[in-house]
């Protein structure tokens, strides 16, 4: 005889979802990448940079900045344009290029 069941068959439940940072990127993480790559540019140049470096001197996870940018060039205009942002305008002299320069110095 087959065996009863019961209107209150149990079912499994739905196995819980990871669902990482909800809120969108962490703002201190992410000022800490933007830190990290202006610090690694000034003391290895251009070349020198990489995600697994910007992400070592966060303390992020590079699965994080990747995640968020998609190349170091990516993060380092983001944090040339924060810079802008929160100093004095570099002064025009006529060469865009060297005004970039002279600012990054």
């Amino acid at each position: 005889m087959p065996e009863a069941t019961s209107a209150h068959t149990a079912r499994p439940e739905p196995a819980r979802r990871h669902h990482g940072n909800r809120h969108g990127r962490s703002e201190p993480a992410r000022r800490a990448v933007l830190e990290a790559a202006d610090d690694l540019l000034v003391e290895k140049g251009f070349a020198g940079v990489t995600i697994e470096g910007i992400a070592a001197r966060a303390g992020v996870a590079q699965q994080t900045v990747y995640r968020w940018w998609k190349t170091k060039t990516d993060i380092l205009v983001e944090a040339f344009l924060e810079d802008l942002d929160e100093g004095p305008m570099p002064p025009d002299r006529g060469d865009l290029a060297r005004d970039l320069r002279a600012h990054v110095r």
